[in-house]
């Protein structure tokens, strides 16, 4: 039986080694799918290996129910979207500074305020953030050429695929297409840059999508960015959020910025 024994272990233990790179390289794409159990954000960012921070202002005290109260905020919102999403997150960083800015994001990291909003602001300012989070690192190209498009410094690839949602409506990063127009945008907000444009797009699909639809029926290229929404970002991964829509008077075109619009945030909630 000890033979038996050690000559099993030897082979698994081969096994692993031979198998283990591949498991390495993949962990992050198997641990997005099975998301079954886990059922709070310190689960989520322990399993995804990223790292959480929050910063308070100097004379302010820790308060630990506002601190989960916004984990869970966080943490609903991840668990509505779908997972790639946050795949290339590495930093939540949950800001307790009423002065500081309500939200910010990059390809890797997410700054949210959780001291002066309410919950259902939060919600929605986040789902702005995750959307650069998208443009910047879930969707990326590899190609040596680049395009017209500068994002922090950085040339955005000409394979890369926000550039095909850019060209919609901007010839670079500060110039619209001459064919464009303040109606061709999800939101005021949304017309002063391209990322802009990506993230409010990206909320508009995420929450309103019915209304976003609404707009696009009459407009071409609020139909391009709907449908880019749908087919390349959300994979149609998008039935359930109607039942998040509050509907509005259609009449009112392009809202200064999304994250401001009324929605269901009980049915978000549930």
């Amino acid at each position: 039986m000890d033979k038996i024994a050690r000559t099993i272990s030897i082979l698994l233990f081969l096994a692993l080694f031979i198998f283990a790179p591949n498991f390495v390289a993949n962990a992050r794409i198997l641990r997005n799918i099975d998301t079954t159990q886990i059922e709070t954000l310190d689960q989520l960012i322990a399993a995804e290996d990223i790292h959480l921070t929050s910063n308070y202002k100097t004379e302010q005290k820790h308060s630990s129910r506002s601190l989960e109260s916004c984990k869970n905020l966080v943490f609903k919102v991840f668990s509505k979207i779908p997972q790639q999403h946050i795949s290339t997150l590495d930093l939540i960083n949950l800001n307790f500074n009423p002065d500081s800015n309500r939200g910010m994001a990059n390809s890797h990291e997410i700054h949210i305020n959780c001291s002066n909003l309410t919950s259902k602001e939060t919600v929605a300012v986040l789902i702005h953030e995750i959307g650069h989070i998208v443009d910047g690192g879930y969707l990326t190209g590899n190609s040596e050429q680049k395009s017209n498009y500068t994002d922090l410094n950085i040339t955005v690839k000409a394979d890369d695929k926000s550039t095909d949602f850019y060209n919609i409506s901007w010839q670079n990063n500060t110039q619209w297409n001459t064919t464009s127009t303040e109606n061709d945008f999800c939101s005021i907000y949304g017309s002063t840059d391209p990322y802009e444009d990506f993230a409010e797009c990206y909320i508009y699909f995420a929450l309103h999508q019915r209304e976003f639809l609404n707009l696009a029926k009459d407009n071409e290229q609020l139909r391009k960015k709907y449908r880019f929404m749908q087919t390349h970002v959300f994979n149609s991964e998008s039935v359930n959020v109607n039942s998040y829509y509050t509907a509005r008077n259609y009449s009112l075109k392009n809202p200064y910025d999304i994250t401001k619009l009324d929605y269901d945030f009980i049915s978000f909630w549930r």
